[in-house]
């Protein structure tokens, strides 16, 4: 036997385990993750915004800048 199979074998006959990490609404440890991702997806989608409002007008500025000069 393993020494990892054997530490394990000795952890489950103790009754000792490690809190599961899908486990995260119970604890206030998961609670702050929880906030760190919100505000994290928060800031990216004003980022993913901005990015698409900057391609929109670079798109538009080539379209119609140079029309727009002309007159």
């Amino acid at each position: 036997m393993s020494l990892v199979a054997r530490e394990t074998s000795a952890l489950i006959a103790r009754g000792d385990s490690q809190k599961s990490d899908t486990d995260t609404d119970t604890d206030a440890n998961g609670t702050a993750n929880i906030a760190v991702i919100a505000v994290l997806s928060v800031i990216g989608g004003i980022f993913f915004i901005g990015m698409i409002y900057m391609l929109w007008a670079y798109i538009a500025n080539r379209a119609y800048g140079e029309e727009l000069e002309d007159e």
